[in-house]
C-alpha cells in the first residue's frame, strides 16, 4: 500500500478504536458491575461468531494472491456461506444457554457483521483492491462504530442495542447485495477450492481457536466460580489491555503480508525492522499507560482501586508486537502443527493454573489479572521454541 493509503486504513483503525475506547468507557461510567459482567460474556459469544468461518478466512491471504479471480470467488463465497451457517447455530447455542437473551442476540448480529465484513476486507486486501478494501473498513465497522457511542451517550443502553441490531444487518445486507453478481459463478468446482484450502485452513483454524480460548477461558471460569460483579472489575481491567493490544496488533496487518511472501519464498525467518516496527510502539504506549493510569482512572471513572490491576495488565501487552510476526513466520513455513501443539499446551498451562488459582487464591482479581499479563511472555516462548527446534533440525 502507498502512504496516503496506509495513512487511511490507520486513520479508520484509529477511528474505530476511539470510539471503542469512548463506548467502553461510557460503559463503565454508566452501567452496573453485574450488567458490565453480562456484557463481558456477550463479548465471549461475539468473539466466538468470529471463528465461524471455520478456518476458511485465513486461506483468504494465502491463496488469494496467487489464485485466478474467478476460483477466488469459490473460496470467498465458500467463506460466507459456511460463517453464515456457523454463526447461525452458535447465536441459538447463546440464546440457549444464556439469561439476557436480548443482549446476547444483538452482540451476536453484531459479530455477524464484523465475521462478514472482515471476510471482505481480507479478500480485497488481498486482491490488492486497496480503495474497496477501504470502502469496506469504513462502512463496517467505523460507521456502526460511530452510531453506537452516539446513542448510548444521548439515549442510553436500549438504544445502543437497537442501533447496533440495525446498522448489522442493513450492512451486511448492502455487502451480500453489492457481491450478487459474482455469487452465480461462485460455487462452480466448489469441490476443487475445499480440497486446495482444507488441509491449511483447518490447522490455521484450530490454533486461532485455541488462542481464542486462551483469551476467554479466564472470563468462563471467573464466570463460573465468582460473581458478575466481579467478571465486571475484570472486564475493566481487560478493557485496558485491549485499548493497549490495538496498537501492536494494528501495527502487525502493515508488515504480515510482506513476512508471509518473503518466508515463502526464502525461507527467511528474522525480520529485524518489522519487529522494531511493531515493538517501539508498543514500548511507548506501555510506558505512557504505565505512568497516567492512575490519573485518568481516578479523574474518568469511579474506579480508582482498579489502578494497580491496570497497570499490571498493561505490562503483558509487549509479547503481542513479537508473536504475531512468528505466528506468520510460522505459517508461511508450513509449521500449522507447531503452531497448534504450542497453543494447545499454552492453553493447557493457563487452564490449569486458573483453575489452581480460582480455588486456592483468595485475591482472584489480582491473580487473574497477573496470570492475563503473563500468558503472551508465555506464549511468545512456546513459539521461539518450536521456531528454534524446526530450525536446528533444518541444518
Amino acid at each position: 500500500m502507498r502512504f496516503r493509503e496506509i495513512s487511511a486504513y490507520s486513520g479508520l483503525a484509529y477511528l474505530n478504536q476511539v470510539a471503542s475506547v469512548l463506548l467502553n468507557l461510557l460503559f463503565i461510567r454508566s452501567l452496573s458491575l453485574h450488567t458490565l459482567g453480562e456484557i463481558a460474556i456477550a463479548k465471549v459469544w461475539m468473539q466466538v461468531i468470529d471463528y465461524s468461518h471455520l478456518g476458511l478466512r485465513y486461506s483468504i491471504d494465502h491463496y488469494i494472491p496467487v489464485w485466478d479471480r474467478q476460483r477466488s470467488m469459490h473460496l470467498l463465497w465458500l467463506c460466507i456461506g459456511v460463517s453464515s451457517l456457523t454463526s447461525t447455530v452458535i447465536t441459538g447455542l447463546a440464546l440457549f444457554f444464556t439469561e439476557n437473551k436480548l443482549l446476547i442476540f444483538v452482540f451476536c448480529l453484531w459479530g455477524y457483521g464484523v465475521t462478514i465484513a472482515t471476510i471482505l476486507k481480507n479478500y480485497n486486501r488481498a486482491s490488492a483492491d486497496v480503495h474497496s478494501m477501504l470502502k469496506t473498513y469504513f462502512v463496517f465497522p467505523s460507521i456502526p462504530s460511530v452510531l453506537q457511542v452516539v446513542f448510548f451517550y444521548f439515549w442510553g443502553l436500549n438504544s445502543y442495542l437497537l442501533i447496533t441490531a440495525i446498522t448489522s444487518l442493513t450492512t451486511v445486507a448492502y455487502f451480500l447485495y453489492k457481491a450478487r453478481s459474482s455469487l452465480a459463478a461462485a460455487w462452480v468446482n466448489l469441490r476443487s477450492t475445499v480440497s486446495s484450502v482444507r488441509s491449511s485452513a483447518a490447522m490455521l483454524f484450530i490454533n486461532s481457536l485455541i488462542i481464542f480460548l486462551t483469551f476467554s477461558v479466564d472470563r468462563i471460569i471467573l464466570n463460573k466460580y465468582s460473581t458478575k460483579a466481579v467478571v465486571g472489575e475484570y472486564s475493566i481491567v481487560l478493557f485496558s489491555f485491549a485499548i493497549l493490544f490495538m496498537i501492536p496488533s494494528t501495527l502487525a496487518e502493515f508488515v504480515f503480508p510482506k513476512i508471509v511472501r518473503v518466508t515463502a519464498e526464502s525461507g527467511k525467518v528474522f525480520y529485524p525492522r518489522e519487529m522494531a516496527i511493531t515493538t517501539l510502539p508498543t514500548i511507548f504506549s506501555i510506558v505512557v499507560a504505565y505512568s497516567t493510569a492512575p490519573f485518568l482512572v481516578k479523574k474518568y471513572t469511579s474506579y480508582a482501586d482498579l489502578t494497580y490491576f491496570i497497570k499490571i495488565i498493561s505490562l503483558g501487552v509487549l509479547p503481542y508486537a513479537v508473536t504475531p510476526i512468528l505466528f506468520h513466520v510460522m505459517s508461511a513455513l508450513n509449521m500449522r502443527m507447531h503452531l497448534v501443539l504450542s497453543a494447545c499446551a499454552v492453553l493447557c498451562i493457563y487452564t490449569l493454573l486458573l483453575l489452581w488459582g480460582v480455588n486456592q487464591v483468595s485475591e482472584k482479581l489480582e491473580f487473574f489479572t497477573i496470570a492475563r499479563a503473563m500468558f503472551g511472555y508465555i506464549l511468545l516462548l512456546a513459539y521461539w521454541l518450536c521456531l528454534m527446534i524446526y530450525l536446528k533440525r533444518k541444518i
